[in-house]
């Protein structure tokens, strides 16, 4: 009898013994791989984010997505409370479609912001969760782009060229000129 308890003993630590290296294997494991394709660096007005998530199997046991802004956080998107335009590409991939803009989230203000994306998956049977966080650092911009025309008195003539010198701000706005149908993209120029 006395072989017997031991034989239970040693089935018993060994097990606690392979279910520590399991638990600790586990949570070595991969989490989702997050990818976010939009906002680029900025947030305006109607911007909108999105987002592919891919997990094995495409199981998931959170996924959130929030914005934050000067200690303020405006949550996006929960798995509890799937808004917004989801499409599963593959049975592992997710794309999420939302808008993050000044519409969407009104006490968004202009200045530095973050986008945060949270997202876990179960391993070892369900026993334990694996994470992944992916930060976007995003400016909002909520008041539009101005232009300020600096020549003046412009003469095309047929099968002539003509140079426009005008101030866009901010800085790193895209902007052109349109002539008819025709838009010419604009050039930063020093000095």
């Amino acid at each position: 009898m006395r072989a017997f308890l031991k034989f239970i003993v040693f089935l018993l630590v060994l097990a606690v013994f392979v279910g520590g290296i399991a638990w600790f294997w586990a949570g070595r494991s991969a989490g989702p791989t997050i990818a976010i394709r939009q906002p680029g660096q900025f947030v305006g007005q109607n911007s909108s984010l999105e987002m592919m998530v891919e997990a094995p199997e495409g199981k998931f046991s959170s996924r959130d997505v929030t914005v934050e802004q000067g200690g303020n956080t405006f949550p996006v998107f929960t798995l509890d409370q799937p808004k917004g335009d989801i499409r599963q590409e593959s049975a592992e991939r997710l794309y999420i479609m939302r808008p993050v803009g000044k519409k969407a989230l009104p006490d968004l203000q202009s200045g530095p912001a973050r986008i945060v994306v949270r997202a876990s998956r179960p391993v070892l049977f369900g026993l334990r969760n694996v994470s992944s966080t992916t930060t976007h650092d995003v400016t909002v911009r909520l008041d539009p782009p101005q232009v300020a025309v600096l020549s003046t008195f412009h003469y095309v003539n047929h099968g002539g060229s003509e140079f426009v010198v005008y101030r866009a701000t901010p800085a790193d706005v895209e902007s052109g000129v349109r002539v008819g149908n025709i838009e010419y993209r604009g050039f930063p120029a020093a000095g």
